[in-house]
């Protein structure tokens, strides 16, 4: 397989976009298997665990699934979800980011709201432990840490809702507002504001306090990092 190294930079997120590609252009289809995962990673020039973040990406929102013993077959939605994806970006290109934030705050009150009853104990632990890694990237400045924790802390909340259809809508509005974010997370404030509203959200999912999380996914909260 020839080489096609990655500048290191976003790393998952761009493993992610390269095997869309190859899905979308017919270089591996539905029905077949991804390339085992050293060849993938040896062909973009990064390390396994960033091949296997972009897998989990995938198999979150149903292109693919890793089966034990013959790898990762591309499920037959994935040209369907991809098609529906490039649709949203182009449909939703000129949205004024205000209002992507008070959608997003919407979408995350009703997910964090279903997490705090399904949401188990080893579900409960990752979202402490993505955190804990905000915090630590606060500490240090690290923008570009915090960003990536802060969107995966919202994708585990998503997930461990156990609601597929919102799962997948949220990772789409995420894909599309992850500048956004890194933008209002780079503000002299922005780290702060949205650590506080992370912390505001775990609370109440451990409390189980409906009230707790729906203040800290309250729009008029969201809309505000778009104007930090």
């Amino acid at each position: 397989m020839e080489k096609d190294n990655l500048v290191r930079d976003d790393l998952t997120d761009r493993v992610i976009d390269r095997i869309q590609k190859m899905i979308w252009s017919g270089e591996i289809v539905p029905g077949g298997l991804l390339p085992p995962q050293r060849e993938l990673a040896e062909k973009f020039g990064v390390g396994l665990s960033t091949i296997r973040e972009a897998i989990k990406a995938l198999s979150h929102v149903g292109m693919v699934e890793v089966t034990p013993g013959r790898g990762t077959i591309i499920l037959p939605d994935a040209m369907k979800i991809l098609s529906s994806e490039k649709a949203f970006r182009s449909n939703f290109s000129d949205v004024d980011p205000e209002v992507f934030y008070e959608a997003r705050g919407v979408v995350e009150t009703a997910l964090t709201e279903m997490t705090l009853q399904r949401a188990n104990q080893e579900e409960i632990q990752e979202l402490q432990g993505i955190l804990m890694e905000m915090g630590s990237a606060q500490v240090q400045g690290d923008v570009d840490k915090f960003s990536k924790a802060d969107i995966r802390f919202h994708l585990a909340v998503a997930k461990a809702s156990k609601n597929e259809v919102l799962e997948k809508m949220y990772y789409l509005i995420l894909n599309i507002i992850k500048e956004m974010i890194h933008k209002s997370n780079e503000k002299p404030d922005g780290m702060a504001y949205t650590y506080q509203i992370h912390q505001e959200i775990l609370a109440g999912i451990i409390a189980k306090d409906p009230k707790l999380t729906q203040q800290a996914t309250n729009p008029i909260k969201y809309k505000k990092l778009s104007q930090l």
